[in-house]
């Protein structure tokens, strides 16, 4: 085998920990990490162009490990993360290369990495992108934006839906701790108990926030978020949301922008009463009723900040 760097044996007394973990290269998200990535393409440095017998590439995998870059063990995960990909096969008791590995030798970490993930989103992408830490671990892995958006598209609807509800959540969170802080610098700390996160536990309130007010009152805060600076703002409103706008006059909608998904960063566009949203509802038609629609609301209609605690 030509250019393999194999130890070969005819029996070997080592032996590598055992895990119950059917996916050991998988990070929590379910995509692979990277030193499980760059462990994979020295396993095929490792084995070289063609195939190799099982048990003399894990033998390998010891000797291997006196660099200290790579454990056994680290070497192990790397081959199941190559199989799991298609690029190795076990037939028997030999590992056989699939196809020209010389691009992931050659490969730079970026490149390696929108390789990988690509291949692990047709194994169980639903799963992978129903993971709350998906989209942070994609983007900290894959630093390139292109590559972010090339392996993105391999996840398909779900990795829409998965970055449109965490751009949602993290819009929430900027508005969250904005009303926290508010109401400190007011100094009136006391009211932070009887601030309300309501979307995590209940999605049918028509809103996402309870703020209190000084006089006891509170404040409802439907927060729409987006990754894109234009105008006018385009959001999406439900029934029930502007139902809920209209039978409560504390309501109002509050736009957030998220600048950097990574970090969970964002800035507070402004928020608008229900008034201004009121003729940009559809209307219902006979034999059925509007219950989504997309609204377009120019900046000129956007108040700044936030509704105000104090009366």
């Amino acid at each position: 085998m030509t250019g393999s760097r194999l130890k070969t044996s005819t029996h070997s007394s080592r032996t590598l920990p055992v895990t119950d973990n059917s996916k050991p290269w998988a990070s929590s998200s379910g995509l692979p990490t990277n030193h499980a990535i760059r462990a994979a393409v020295h396993v095929v440095k490792i084995i070289g162009s063609s195939r190799a017998r099982v048990v003399d590439t894990r033998e390998s995998y010891w000797h291997e490990a006196a660099g200290g870059q790579f454990s056994p063990s680290d070497l192990h995960i790397g081959e199941s993360l190559l199989v799991d990909c298609g690029f190795l096969e076990i037939d028997d008791d030999e590992l056989v290369v699939k196809g020209d590995l010389s691009t992931l030798v050659r490969s730079g970490d970026a490149e390696l990495a929108a390789i990988f993930c690509a291949k692990v989103s047709g194994l169980n992408g639903e799963v992978i992108v129903n993971n709350s830490d998906f989209l942070e671990e994609l983007v900290a892995l894959i630093s390139d934006p292109l590559r972010q958006t090339a392996v993105a598209k391999g996840f398909g609807g779900l990795f829409d839906d998965s970055h449109r509800q965490i751009v949602g959540r993290i819009g929430e969170e900027v508005v969250l701790a904005r009303v926290q802080t508010e109401l400190s610098e007011l100094g009136h700390s006391e009211l932070l108990v009887a601030v309300r996160h309501v979307s995590l536990y209940d999605d049918t309130a028509g809103y996402d926030i309870a703020a209190p007010c000084l006089d006891g009152s509170e404040r409802l805060l439907e927060v729409k978020s987006t990754t894109r600076e234009v105008d006018p703002v385009e959001i999406f409103l439900s029934r029930n949301e502007a139902n809920t706008g209209l039978i409560r006059n504390n309501w109002c909608l509050v736009i957030c922008q998220v600048t950097d998904v990574a970090t969970r960063q964002g800035k507070i566009l402004g928020w608008v009463p229900m008034q201004a949203l009121l003729e940009r509802l559809p209307l219902d038609v006979t034999g059925g009723v509007w219950q989504k629609t997309k609204i377009e609301i120019p900046s000129d209609c956007i108040v700044p900040g936030l509704p105000s605690a104090i009366p």
